[in-house]
């Protein structure tokens, strides 16, 4: 039987996110799963258990503008860059 995946995280490390009320920018814990994106505060060294707040990710297209970058083809006009 395979194990549930919806309770493994995909991802997970530091993140800046805007406050809601104060609006300054908070460096939080997040954690990626397969269906949300959870956040924690990060204080003294180590994740707070409490988490602070969730993002439903149900429906969502998560793109990343980067890979996308990175797969389109890329044309030269025959000359090579050389650096150290």
């Amino acid at each position: 039987m395979y194990p549930d995946r919806s309770n493994t995280p995909l991802r997970e490390g530091f993140l800046v996110k805007r406050g809601h009320i104060v609006h300054n920018w908070k460096a939080r814990w997040f954690v990626l799963m397969p269906d949300k994106l959870l956040y924690y505060k990060y204080e003294g060294g180590k994740r707070d258990s409490c988490q602070r707040g969730k993002i439903l990710l149900k429906d969502c297209l998560i793109t990343c503008p980067f890979l996308e970058h990175e797969n389109r083809p890329h044309h030269s006009s025959g000359q090579q860059a050389t650096g150290s």
